[in-house]
C-alpha cells in the first residue's frame, strides 16, 4: 500500500510539469453568441500542451449544467517536437441555465484539473449607441429591480483606452451606475434586457458604448480603429471583436441628436443622414450580423433647436428598411431639460421599443400600432383645406395649432386641426400658394397634449414637409393603369386598376375638408356609393404598393 501512495504521488507530481497553453477559452460570465436557428452557442477552446519533461496523453472537458455533469469529451494528443494541439468545439443551449467547465490534462487515468470556467451562457448581442440618453444614467429612480443574472456585459463603458484594455471581465448588467461601472448598460438598456429574457427565456449581452455631449461625426470609424482604442468607434469594436461576439450583433439601438442641434454643431438634414448611413455602413462591414437599427427620434430640450436633425432621423426611417424609429415627445424630462428619471423616461424608451425587437427577430407581434404615426403625405384638396396623411390605424388628437408652422405660405394661417381616420385636416385662412411646406415640431412642455395612434404613440415629428397643391385636381402614378367611372356620377362609382395590384384603401372627402367614405378592400376592382348629397367629392385611391391616386369626383 505504501508502495502505491508514492507511484501515485510521483505520477502527480511529473504530470503537473506538462505545460498547457489556452489559446481560446471563455471567461468566467461570458456569453457565446447563439444561432437563432439552432438556438445554439458554440464554444471554442483551443489550446496546446508541451510535453518536454513528461506528457498527458489526452485532454478531458467536463461539461456542467446548473452544476449538474452533463456530458464528457475528450481528446488524445498527438506530439511533434514536444508541443500537441488540441481543439474543442461544444455546443451549449441558448436558455436560462449557467453552463460550467472543467479541464484535464490526462495521464493514463490520471486527471488533473488544469481551469474551471464557471457561469457560461449562449444568447443574443445588442448595441446601444449615442449620447448621454444613450449611456442613460441614474438621475431619478432605480432601474437595479430588473436586475438579471442573465443580462451579461463585458468590462464597462469606459472612455479611457488604457482601463479597458486592464479589464477583460464579464459582469451582470448593472443600470444605475455610469460608464465606469462595470457591467455598464445604462437604466433602458438594463430594463430592454430584462423585457427580453423573461418574453424569450435567452440571455441577453448589452454592448452600452454611449458618450455623452457629442455630434455624429464623433461616431464615425477611423482608419485606425482596428488597432487602436483611442475613439469611441474603436473602442466599441474592440469589445465585440475581444468577446467574438461581432458577428452575432442583431441590432444597434440609438439616441443621439442633441449636439447635432442649431446651437451647437449645426448639422443640416442631409449632413445627419449622410453621417448616419455612413455609421451604419460601417456598423454592417464590422458586425455582419445586424439587421436592424433602432432610432430613438430626440426629444426637444437641451437648449437647442433639433428641427432639421429630427427630420433628418425620421427620413432615415421612412427611406431605409432596416431602420425603425420610435418617438419620445411625450416622455418625461428630467429637471436638468435633457435627460430623464426612470419611471416615464428612460423605463419607457425600453417599454416602447421592446416590441418592435419582439416583431422584428422573434416573431412575436404583440399589438397593433407599434410604430409611431408617420407622415405619409400633405395635400391641399381645396384652398383652404389641407390634409396629412399618417401610417397610422386611427389619430386622436389634442394639441394647438402652434405646434404645427406653416412656411412659404405669405399670409396663410391654420385656423382649425381635427383627425379623422389616420389623417389630420387642417382648415387654413386662405390659400398657401407654390412651394408651402408645413412642419410638426411637438410642444416642448412635458406636460402637453400629443397627436398620438391607438396604442398612445405620438406621432413623429417633420421640418417643412412640401404641400402637394392638388386643389385644381390630382392625379398620380397610377393615372395610366387606373379607371374611374362614370364621372360625373349619379351616385354609384366604378374603380379599377388594370395591373396586376389590389387597392388597398379608398378615401373619399367633401369640399369642406370632411371624410366621408373610408374603405380598405384587398382587390383590383371596387364598386362605391356616393353620399346623397350632390357636389364635388376628393378620390383618393392608395394601391398596395403605396402609389396614391387622387381625383374629383363629381355626384349629380
Amino acid at each position: 500500500m505504501r508502495y502505491t501512495l508514492i507511484v501515485i504521488l510521483i505520477l502527480i507530481g511529473t504530470s503537473s510539469i506538462s505545460q498547457v497553453t489556452f489559446i481560446s477559452i471563455p471567461l468566467d460570465k461570458q456569453l457565446i453568441g447563439r444561432d437563432p436557428i439552432t438556438n445554439l452557442g458554440n464554444i471554442a477552446i483551443d489550446g496546446e500542451v508541451d510535453n518536454s519533461n513528461i506528457s498527458y496523453d489526452s485532454i478531458l472537458i467536463e461539461v456542467f449544467r446548473n452544476n449538474i455533469l452533463h456530458q464528457k469529451t475528450s481528446q488524445f494528443l498527438s506530439y511533434s517536437s514536444h508541443i500537441a494541439s488540441f481543439n474543442f468545439n461544444i455546443s451549449i443551449v441558448a436558455e436560462l441555465v449557467n453552463y460550467s467547465l472543467k479541464i484535464y490534462g490526462k495521464s493514463g487515468s490520471i486527471a488533473t484539473l488544469q481551469k474551471q470556467v464557471d457561469s457560461i451562457v449562449a444568447g443574443d448581442a445588442y448595441i446601444i449607441q449615442g449620447q448621454s440618453n444613450a449611456e442613460a444614467r441614474m438621475l431619478s429612480g432605480s432601474a437595479n429591480s430588473n436586475q438579471n443574472e442573465f443580462i451579461r456585459v463585458y468590462a464597462n463603458s469606459t472612455h479611457f483606452k488604457d482601463t479597458l484594455l486592464n479589464n477583460d471581465n464579464w459582469y451582470i448588467g448593472e443600470g444605475d451606475g455610469n460608464r465606469n461601472t462595470n457591467g455598464n448598460t445604462g437604466q433602458w438598456g438594463l430594463k430592454l434586457a430584462r423585457m427580453l429574457i423573461d418574453s424569450l427565456n435567452i440571455p441577453i449581452a448589452i454592448f452600452n458604448s454611449g458618450h455623452g455631449g457629442k455630434d455624429i461625426a464623433f461616431f464615425q470609424a477611423p482608419s485606425d480603429y482596428q488597432t487602436s482604442q483611442e475613439s469611441n468607434y474603436g473602442r466599441q469594436y474592440y469589445r465585440l471583436n475581444k468577446t467574438g461576439l461581432k458577428d452575432f450583433v442583431r441590432a444597434v439601438f440609438w439616441s443621439q441628436g442633441t449636439w447635432d442641434g442649431e446651437n451647437y454643431s449645426n448639422t443640416s438634414t442631409l449632413e445627419y443622414k449622410n453621417y448616419f448611413l455612413s455609421l451604419k455602413s460601417d456598423w454592417l462591414r464590422d458586425y455582419p450580423s445586424l439587421e436592424k437599427y433602432y432610432i430613438f427620434q430626440t426629444k426637444n430640450g437641451c437648449g437647442g433647436f433639433l428641427h432639421k436633425i429630427k427630420e433628418a432621423q425620421r427620413q432615415l426611417a421612412f427611406e431605409n428598411q432596416d431602420i425603425s424609429i420610435m418617438s419620445t415627445a411625450a416622455l418625461i424630462h428630467y429637471e436638468d431639460d435633457c435627460h430623464f428619471p426612470f419611471i416615464n423616461g428612460y423605463e419607457s424608451f425600453a417599454k416602447r421599443i421592446f416590441p418592435l425587437v419582439l416583431r422584428n427577430f422573434y416573431g412575436i407581434t404583440t399589438s397593433n400600432e407599434i410604430d409611431p404615426p408617420m407622415i405619409v403625405s400633405a395635400n391641399l384638396i381645396n384652398d383652404t383645406t389641407l390634409i396629412v396623411e399618417t401610417d397610422a390605424d386611427e389619430l386622436s388628437i389634442q394639441t394647438i395649432a402652434e405646434d404645427f408652422e406653416l412656411t412659404n405660405v405669405e399670409s396663410s394661417t391654420i385656423t382649425n386641426i381635427e383627425a379623422s381616420s389616420n389623417k389630420i385636416i387642417f382648415t387654413l385662412s386662405n390659400n398657401p400658394g407654390n412651394g408651402a411646406t408645413i412642419s410638426y415640431l411637438a410642444q416642448d412642455t412635458t406636460l402637453g397634449n400629443f397627436i398620438t395612434n391607438q396604442l398612445g404613440l405620438e406621432l413623429l415629428c417633420f421640418y417643412q414637409y412640401p404641400i402637394v397643391d392638388n386643389s385644381g385636381g390630382a392625379d398620380s402614378v397610377l393615372k395610366d393603369v387606373i379607371k374611374v367611372y362614370p364621372n360625373p356620377t349619379d351616385g354609384l362609382l366604378h374603380i379599377e386598376l388594370q395591373v396586376n395590384i389590389s387597392i388597398a384603401t379608398i378615401t373619399l372627402i367633401d369640399f369642406s375638408g370632411r371624410e366621408v367614405l373610408a374603405r380598405r378592400f384587398n382587390t383590383n376592382k371596387v364598386e362605391i356609393s356616393l353620399p346623397e348629397t350632390n357636389g364635388i367629392y376628393l378620390l383618393i385611391v392608395e394601391s398596395e404598393n403605396g402609389s396614391i391616386y387622387m381625383k374629383r369626383i363629381v355626384k349629380q
